[in-house]
């Protein structure tokens, strides 16, 4: 099993999840997620691994990017290869339902998967990644794709098709990432120390909010 880049649809094991979550595209174009979850748990192969492994690839994140383009108007790039040209089932596939109690639960997934490699990484460089690109690439891919649950989840609905879900009206992306690292707690580097002022720049590692420090 192998990857060549940093998303899941760029990795053996994410492909291989897409391919399970292929079949529970009903004929008349449905899908729910909770009928992915059940499928994905139920295969062995592609059950989602335990987040203190900090794999970097996994089924649930395939799920996420999945509906992140499904949401975006663009699930029809999903059916690529010559394997898939007669069955396009993503280029079909007019209806995703789920629940918020399922959004949350892969929201979550994502994000301690995230914490816990960041974690691995301050003994393994780059938590295994070659290239510093990648691993600071991945981060990034990963920040977007919770921030994209949390966006579902900010929806007063409890449940229904995710592009009701998805809240209205433009997104401040550096904000929200912002709000989302501010719950979970800033990683500052301190540079630019001025002893004459009294001052020195801070910057988060994760989310990049900048402010100046005041000693």
């Amino acid at each position: 099993m192998g990857c060549w880049g940093i998303t899941a649809s760029e990795s053996d094991d994410g492909l291989d999840a897409l391919s399970a979550i292929r079949t529970q595209i009903q004929k008349d174009g449905t899908l729910k997620l909770e009928d992915i979850f059940a499928e994905l748990k139920r295969d062995s192969w592609n059950a989602p691994v335990d987040v203190h492994r900090c794999e970097a690839h996994t089924s649930p994140m395939m799920l996420a990017e999945m509906m992140v383009r499904f949401l975006d108007g663009c699930a029809a790039e999903l059916d690529f290869g010559e394997t898939y040209q007669k069955d396009k089932r993503f280029s079909c596939l007019s209806s995703f339902t789920g629940e918020k109690a399922t959004i949350r639960w892969l929201r979550d997934y994502l994000s301690d998967t995230l914490k816990y490699s960041r974690e691995r990484a301050e003994n393994t460089p780059r938590c295994g990644w070659f290239k510093e690109q990648d691993w600071i690439g991945w981060q990034e891919h990963m920040e977007h794709l919770i921030l994209r649950m949390d966006m579902l989840l900010a929806s007063d609905l409890e449940k229904g098709e995710l592009t009701e879900l998805q809240v209205s009206g433009e997104i401040n992306y550096q904000k929200e990432a912002e709000r989302i690292c501010e719950q979970e707690g800033h990683v500052w580097k301190e540079t630019n120390t001025d002893c004459e002022s009294g001052t020195s720049d801070l910057e988060c590692e994760k989310c990049h909010k900048f402010q100046v420090l005041h000693w």
